[in-house]
């Protein structure tokens, strides 16, 4: 992959919040020593992030990529319209484009931790549909 980048911890008061989405609508740290972290490793079109946290409250807006997330330590929950999903560390969350709320709460040690891969969904689409493995638009719920 090319474009690996990093951006250092992050904190309240900085010049610089982690991008990870099209639009952060808002953002605020669980507590007050909060702080955040995100590795970035990206080709043209696709982009896997690992993000670091303390802990976290975000609303943002994707408007046309696939997100798939792995969280490895602590618990991700996220909402859209009154429909709520939750993953503990190893599980998986895959969002369509949508906005949403996500809360991200580390365990009882250490830091929250995850990675994040995102990708245009036509992206998708058209890979699909070259490949011959599906001749309809992809659709998804929430």
């Amino acid at each position: 992959m090319r474009g690996h980048g990093f951006i250092p911890a992050w904190h309240e008061g900085a010049d610089q919040m982690p991008q990870l989405s099209h639009r952060t609508d808002r953002f605020r740290f669980l507590d007050k020593t909060g702080r955040l972290a995100v590795h970035l490793a990206g080709a043209d079109q696709m982009v896997l992030a690992r993000v670091w946290s303390t802990g976290h409250d975000l609303t943002l807006e994707e408007p046309d990529r696939l997100t798939v997330l792995f969280p490895w330590a602590g618990r991700i929950t996220r909402a859209v319209r009154d429909d709520m999903i939750t993953a503990d560390a190893g599980g998986i969350l895959a969002f369509a484009p949508n906005q949403r709320r996500t809360v991200v709460e580390r365990p009882v040690q250490g830091p929250y931790l995850a990675d994040v891969l995102t990708l245009p969904l036509t992206r998708l689409e058209e890979a699909q549909r070259h490949e011959g493995l599906r001749s309809a638009p992809i659709s998804f719920s929430a």
